[in-house]
């Protein structure tokens, strides 16, 4: 009989000496943690946290925004008449209509032939 109770004596140590060694890695588990919550609350909180987070924010808005005002100048600046069209449209030869137009009128010169002079 000694010898079970020895047996069960000692399997209740073991297991006691078990329970106190894992409930120490619990406690500095958690210690550690709380430790690491505080740290990064603190942290989360500091004047320039919260102002690099606000930065981030006003960033964000100001590439937004850049890039719709790009959009909307490419937009304007492809409705625009290249300058070469402008000059190229301001040289063409006046239309047969708008010759005969002018010829009736009586502002020609004599002996010009037409009424515009290129």
């Amino acid at each position: 009989m000694e010898t079970l109770a020895s047996k069960l004596e000692e399997t209740r140590v073991s297991v006691n000496s078990t329970l106190r060694s894992e409930g120490r890695r619990w406690e500095h588990f958690v210690a550690q943690r709380v430790a690491r919550a505080r740290s990064e609350l603190a942290a989360s909180l500091s004047l320039t946290a919260l102002e690099r987070s606000l930065l981030v924010r006003v960033d964000a808005s100001l590439v937004a925004l850049d890039g719709r005002v790009r959009a909307r100048l490419d937009a304007l600046s492809a409705k625009k008449t290249p300058k070469r069209a402008r000059v190229a449209r301001a040289r063409k030869p006046a239309t047969r209509a708008s010759a005969s137009a002018s010829k009736g009128s009586g502002t020609a010169s004599k002996g010009s032939g037409t009424a515009l002079a290129a």
